[in-house]
């Protein structure tokens, strides 16, 4: 059996401090959703709720300043689509 290879390194686990619980949040008869993941909420947590900087974030979640960048423009553009197109947004692990 063959089994294709991904390309460059592979995926490093990001720290997650806090306990989040898969969850969905509702809107009446909305028809598409969103997928949010653990470290993307989490980027979002440190950086936008608690304030901290990229380097403090990026520290705290043991990944570069870069990775805790692209988690924040794909959590908050995720986020903004579902508050402007009426979508469920829907927590869960995942990459």
């Amino acid at each position: 059996m063959y089994f294709r290879r991904r390309r460059g390194r592979p995926p490093k686990a990001k720290r997650i401090t806090y306990d989040y619980r898969p969850r969905e949040f509702y809107v009446q008869n909305a028809l598409e959703s969103v997928v949010i993941s653990f470290s993307e909420l989490e980027a979002m947590r440190l950086v936008d709720y608690e304030g901290l900087s990229l380097e403090e974030a990026s520290a705290r979640m043991s990944v570069s300043k870069s990775t805790v960048w692209r988690l924040l423009r794909s959590g908050r553009k995720k986020v903004v689509d579902a508050l402007i197109r009426g979508k469920r947004i829907i927590v869960k692990e995942g990459r």
